[in-house]
């Protein structure tokens, strides 16, 4: 033997003396086989004619029935084919290759619930032939093959993948392997495309408002202080003496000036916005109302809470332009300075209808946050969440329900572990109030609640330098498109083939096209099952 080894109770070789045995193929017939073979693959009728005086020379040879039945197949003869293949199955019932045609049948024609009848319904080489002990390892590849095709053409991912599995263990480098990982990959593909779209069926998004139109103006605001028009210049990496100059200024019109900016980004959403959109204006040149949410927090300025949630009253286009990814992600950090004495103030905000799913969500975070540090005050925070629950639970389905935001503040209640709100939990589920893909089934829900400490989900809240640090390191600012020169060829080995079965795709934005075709933004889309 070259090479052989055991795996699952049997032993399989590339010995080609084994693979003779198996196909029954006399010594004088052996030397002739790569020619015969590769006239099956070529096809056409003289090619056939060929293989038929073959078979009648060596009538007990399955291996030469079946390149006749590939020849007539490659020569789109199906039917005949799969005629020559009824009768490989009848004269040679315990040929391998015979019973992976036939499955191969079954499933061209989509009669997949019939190829357990020929693979076995454990789908195990084993079970199929308890009486053999070793096989060739040609025999091994395309039986298991086989079994990716059933797996994957009746949506049965992870048993696909353990075969595909098996087969990179057996044959890493074989044809059949890479044809294997196609198709679990587009089965992959495939399944997602169904439950996103199961999902979208079954989710309720309210219609989210929009900015107030009605005050737009080209009109900045006036300051007190001027050192505030940096806050007009800069992205996250503003010089840092500006923002301990503007934190040194007096409170009290130093927050009547941060309020200005929120309000001006209000007031000049379509100034700005216009000026983008034609180049006048840079992306580090619309962190205005970022920076003044920022330094309110870092002041711990309560008293203009709502002039923060004024922005995000305003509606996703203009959440998107003023906060983009910071709003779901760092924006908790302000707003959690904040929370003291204005859980009512948040409470009330949560229960608007038309508000933005992401505005909610990170009040949500920013109160749990909270409540990690302040544990004492515990009754306070569960009676905070049941009244969005049981709010959300019984106002119906009036422009309010938000199955997303409800994933999110479900998620939040099991890291808090209020396990007393199980029961408004259960309503929202069987309301068909809870988008699942995000905090998971109501079985999984119930699992959770108490799994982890507060250490395991408390995170760690920044100064306004440590968070501006923070973003510069780790975010990356807008750049321009790859020039001709930069093309993609420049990043791939030349070695490298082109065609590919998987290739590993670029982290993806939220505000991205989603990869998976739906036409959808990626933050509604498939970022809530990644």
């Amino acid at each position: 033997m070259d090479q052989s080894f055991t795996i699952h109770g049997y032993t399989i070789t590339d010995d080609p003396e084994l693979f003779n045995e198996i196909s029954q193929t006399p010594a004088d017939l052996m030397d002739q086989m790569a020619k015969i073979h590769r006239k099956a693959i070529k096809g056409g009728q003289k090619n056939i004619d060929y293989l038929i005086r073959k078979i009648k020379e060596y009538p007990n040879v399955p291996q030469l029935k079946n390149y006749l039945s590939v020849a007539l197949m490659n020569t789109g003869h199906e039917e005949k084919a799969y005629e020559v293949n009824d009768r490989i199955l009848e004269e040679h019932p315990d040929y391998l290759f015979g019973i992976m045609n036939k499955a191969r049948e079954y499933r061209d024609k989509g009669d997949y619930h019939k190829m357990p009848e020929v693979l076995g319904k454990q789908m195990e080489l084993k079970a199929l032939c308890p009486n053999r002990q070793l096989f060739h390892v040609s025999e091994v590849v395309a039986f298991y093959f086989e079994t990716i095709r059933y797996y994957t053409a009746v949506g049965d991912i992870e048993s696909a993948q353990s075969r595909l599995d098996m087969l990179r263990d057996i044959a890493p480098d074989h044809d059949d392997v890479r044809k294997g990982e196609y198709l679990v990959l587009e089965a992959t593909l495939e399944s997602a495309r169904e439950n996103i779209t199961a999902e979208e069926r079954a989710r309720i998004t309210p219609e989210f408002s929009s900015y107030d139109a009605s005050v737009q103006t080209d009109q900045p605001p006036e300051f007190t202080h001027k050192l505030i028009h940096e806050l007009y210049t800069a992205d996250y990496g503003i010089d840092r003496e500006v923002l301990a100059g503007i934190l040194a200024m007096p409170r009290e019109s130093l927050i009547d000036d941060l309020r200005k900016v929120l309000r001006d980004s209000i007031c000049r959403f379509e100034y700005f916005k216009e000026m983008m959109d034609e180049g006048e204006i840079e992306p580090h040149q619309t962190f205005s109302p970022f920076h003044a949410v920022s330094l309110l927090g870092e002041l711990e300025a309560g008293e203009a809470i709502n002039d923060i949630l004024d922005t995000l009253r305003q509606g996703e286009d203009f959440a998107d332009f003023w906060y983009g990814d910071f709003l779901l992600e760092v924006f908790w950090q302000p707003l959690y300075k904040l929370v003291d004495n204005n859980l009512d103030v948040l409470g009330d905000f949560m229960l608007e209808p038309g508000v933005y799913t992401y505005a909610k969500s990170t009040v949500s975070k920013a109160v749990i946050q909270y409540y990690f540090r302040h544990p004492d005050k515990r009754d306070q925070i569960k009676e905070w969440y049941k009244g969005v629950l049981l709010h959300f639970l019984t106002w119906g389905k009036e422009n309010l329900t938000d199955t997303d935001l409800m994933g999110f503040v479900v998620s939040d209640v099991i890291d808090g572990n209020f396990r007393e709100l199980i029961p408004a939990i259960d309503g929202l589920y069987e309301a068909g109030c809870v988008n699942e893909s995000i905090c998971g089934s109501l079985k999984d829900v119930h699992k959770a609640f108490g799994k982890r400490g507060f250490s395991f989900y408390k995170m760690k809240v920044l100064s306004i330098y440590d968070l501006y640090d923070y973003l510069e390191k780790n975010w990356s600012r807008p750049t321009d498109d790859l020039s001709e020169k930069d093309s993609v060829s420049e990043f791939v080995p030349e070695d490298e083939p082109v065609d590919r079965p998987f290739i590993k795709e670029p982290k993806v934005g939220r505000n991205d096209p989603c990869p998976c075709g739906s036409g959808k933004k990626y933050k509604k889309c498939c970022m809530r099952k990644t």
